[in-house]
């Protein structure tokens, strides 16, 4: 994490912290290490504005699945900036925030290579998945954040759409 000038939102310098070492690391443990000891919450309140913006896209708040997917009418969340897929794993399964700073921070997770924590993750997803998941668009510049997140390797977002140079701005205040 570095200290970086943000000019931009009121014409006075501020200080921000840039965190693009989180985001440049083949999986998501870096990413709650670093910010959980900073008490970040915003994947935990977007959760919620997400669950109460599907009525406003003509569909109940808790969408009833269908017995056959592609039936019926689904919203899609597109999520600009998802880095990991955080918004996606909230929004599409039975997990809190705090629960995946608790399993990302965790001695025994902290022991596996990444490739056992894929495989890891593909069971505590499909585990915990919610009935009435929608689907996830993730956009993000960071490529190894978005390539953990896309399916098979946790199924927390649904199709990968190529990483977008105008998500730089989410991270780098420009």
């Amino acid at each position: 994490m570095t200290n970086a000038r943000n000019q931009h939102a009121s014409g006075t310098p501020t200080q921000m912290t840039r965190f693009d070492d989180v985001y440049s690391r083949p999986d998501p443990r870096w990413y709650f290490g670093a910010l959980g000891a900073l008490g970040y919450q915003t994947p935990h309140h977007a959760q919620s504005v997400f669950r109460r913006l599907l009525p406003l896209a003509g569909l109940p708040e808790v969408p009833k699945p269908s017995a056959h997917e592609g039936d019926g009418q689904h919203a899609t969340v597109v999520d600009i900036c998802c880095s990991y897929g955080i918004n996606a794993a909230l929004l599409n399964h039975h997990v809190t925030l705090e629960e995946l700073y608790a399993r990302y921070t965790s001695p025994h997770i902290a022991s596996l290579t990444t490739a056992e924590l894929i495989e890891s993750d593909r069971k505590y997803y499909a585990a915990r998945r919610r009935p009435d998941a929608v689907p996830v668009i993730g956009l993000d510049v960071a490529a190894p954040a978005i390539a953990y997140g896309r399916p098979p390797v946790t199924s927390v977002i649904r199709r990968r759409v190529s990483t977008m140079a105008f998500s730089r701005s989410c991270r780098s205040g420009k």
